[in-house]
């Protein structure tokens, strides 16, 4: 017989999510996401991101993927610039985590 891929149920398949991101744009620490007016570009080498150029945080993360089981994730660091603390992204990531309860932070600097 063949297999039937309507069959699959995929919210119980454990996943991995292998490459992600978050960002509060509050403060503009982000240059690759900076608004056009702010000095930033409408294209980037994955194309055009305007669309992504808002708040992404884990209670969107957990939105977007919530009917997939999604057991780990690992955040991708995206470029962060603040003189008045370099680790700031990664505090905020941290309180991002702590509130949500769900995820342990496994952070890659790119």
């Amino acid at each position: 017989t063949m297999f039937d891929e309507s069959k699959i149920d995929i919210s119980k398949f454990p996943l991995i999510d292998a490459h992600h991101h978050l960002w509060d744009l509050y403060g503009d620490h982000y240059p690759s996401l900076r608004s056009v007016e702010q000095g930033g570009k409408t294209e980037h080498v994955a194309g055009d991101y305007l669309k992504i150029k808002k708040n992404y945080q884990i209670k969107d993360y957990l939105h977007d993927t919530k009917n997939f089981n999604i057991v780990k994730s690992v955040h991708v660091q995206v470029p962060y610039e603040n003189k008045q603390d370099e680790y700031g992204d990664i505090k905020w990531l941290q309180d991002q985590t702590n509130e949500n309860g769900t995820f342990t932070l496994i952070e890659i600097e790119n």
